[in-house]
């Protein structure tokens, strides 16, 4: 009979050792995916980083580039009118030329400034959906982040109770022999 008490304790105490690996295993396998996870938000959030740094730098080269067109415009501009000024006496009949072609310029201008506010409007619309973005993987990777330290915790919990369980079983043994 002690033979059967020691067989069915050593099954027992198989049985709880390997569920124990079975739950250190899993426990790793997590740790490991919430590590790749926050190393893939880490990356992202570079990423999205690297956009709005880039994307600022291209709202500034745009600028650039509409104010050098817009003094180019108005040096045009502006050397047409002397050019008008000192025609309007030999040409008072081609006034409705001028008047057609500066309503034409007008129409251009009124249409580039359009597209110039629309092309801001969207531009400042990937930039609202960049940071929202970020402040969503921000988030994330807290999360993760706390997934992470409690799995620690309980990894550190499930280690004490090894270790106490382990301690109790050689005490066990101890009063066995």
């Amino acid at each position: 009979m002690a033979n059967t008490k020691k067989t069915n304790k050593e099954i027992n105490l198989s049985s709880i050792v390997e569920q124990a690996n079975s739950n250190i295993l899993n426990a790793k396998s997590i740790f490991d995916r919430n590590q790749e996870i926050k190393k893939e938000i880490d990356e992202k959030i570079k990423e999205l980083n690297k956009k709005q740094i880039e994307l600022s730098k291209k709202t500034k080269e745009d600028y650039l580039k509409i104010k050098q067109y817009k003094d180019e415009v108005f040096s045009k501009i502006t050397i047409k009118k002397h050019e008008l000024e000192e025609k309007i006496e030999k040409f008072k009949d081609s006034q409705s030329i001028i008047k057609e072609k500066k309503l034409e310029f007008d129409n251009y201008k009124k249409d580039e400034l359009a597209k110039i506010k629309e092309e801001r409007k969207e531009l400042e619309k990937e930039r609202k959906i960049i940071e929202n973005e970020k402040k969503q993987m921000e988030s994330e990777r807290l999360k993760y982040e706390n997934d992470k330290n409690e799995l620690a915790n309980n990894l550190l919990k499930f280690n004490e109770l090894v270790s106490d369980f382990t301690v109790n079983i050689d005490q066990f043994k101890k009063r066995e022999d």
